[in-house]
């Protein structure tokens, strides 16, 4: 009788051992992320890249869903609607139509997580993308100078998608050693260019941290952004009295219609 209620312990203590050992393997595996903050930018590059192929398919389905819901129901104000694809490669990629008012975005991001701030690693668009990494210490200097300096609450958005679509026009500007910096509404960005398949964004400085010197250098540089984009969305943008009209709604002279004009390989002729 002993000996057989010893084998049954036995035979029950194996059963839980290896039952335990199994859910840890599930959990473990689930937990598991590749976009880790310890991977360099060209890893985290390479890894996202072998995702798009998986995700394409998903994005496009997703985005025309999307855009026939919102088109049909006519939403004024905010439209919002995500899905989460996990990849065989244990990357949880966020796939998010956002319209606020006449503005949409698509944005397809992942976590970089392993810090106490997650990092995001994102692609620039559904075809041919470009990685765009945002570090952990990014974002960190973006919730501390921008969104906790100005007391801003995200509502629906996560602080990446708030920092998306409030900052679609952002200005590159390439320096000689390949570093970048990012002119926005929000301020001033430091990042450097990786390769030609990714930009990663190192630091956010905001406008609160500048100097008024280079503030003012910021403000003018911003206006001739929104001034080229303006430009950008009319057919005429060629006619000296329409490129004029739009420099003068940014408080921008000449100097912007000669830039404006150089741009397109085309002389001005100050009249």
């Amino acid at each position: 009788m002993k000996k057989g209620l010893c084998q049954l312990c036995w035979i029950v203590f194996l059963y839980l051992c290896t039952h335990i050992q199994f859910l840890v393997c599930i959990n473990h595996k689930q937990d598991k992320n590749m976009f880790v903050s310890s991977m360099s930018s060209e890893e985290l590059c390479a890894e996202a890249l072998k995702d798009f192929s998986i995700l394409q398919t998903k994005i496009d389905l997703f985005m025309d869903r999307c855009g026939k819901r919102y088109r049909q129901e006519h939403f004024i104000g905010r439209f919002v609607k995500r899905m989460v694809v996990t990849t065989k490669r244990n990357n949880s990629w966020t796939i998010a139509f956002l319209a606020l008012n006449e503005g949409i975005s698509l944005l397809i991001y992942a976590p970089i997580t392993g810090q106490e701030t997650c990092g995001y690693i994102a692609l620039s668009s559904n075809k041919h993308p470009l990685v765009l990494e945002y570090t952990p210490h990014f974002m960190q200097r973006y919730r501390e100078r921008y969104l906790r300096y100005y007391n801003l609450e995200t509502g629906n958005y996560n602080a990446f998608e708030f920092f998306s679509l409030k900052n679609n026009n952002t200005l590159y500007v390439r320096q000689p050693d390949n570093s970048y910096y990012f002119i926005s509404e929000q301020g001033v960005m430091i990042g450097r260019l990786v390769s030609e398949r990714m930009i990663s964004h190192r630091t956010y400085i905001g406008d609160d941290n500048l100097s008024l010197r280079k503030r003012i250098i910021l403000d003018e540089e911003y206006k001739n952004l929104c001034a080229a984009n303006a430009l950008l969305r009319l057919p005429d943008n060629l006619n000296l009295e329409t490129v004029r009209n739009v420099a003068s709604q940014y408080n921008l002279g000449d100097e912007f219609t000669q830039k404006w004009y150089a741009w397109h390989a085309m002389e001005f002729v100050q009249s």
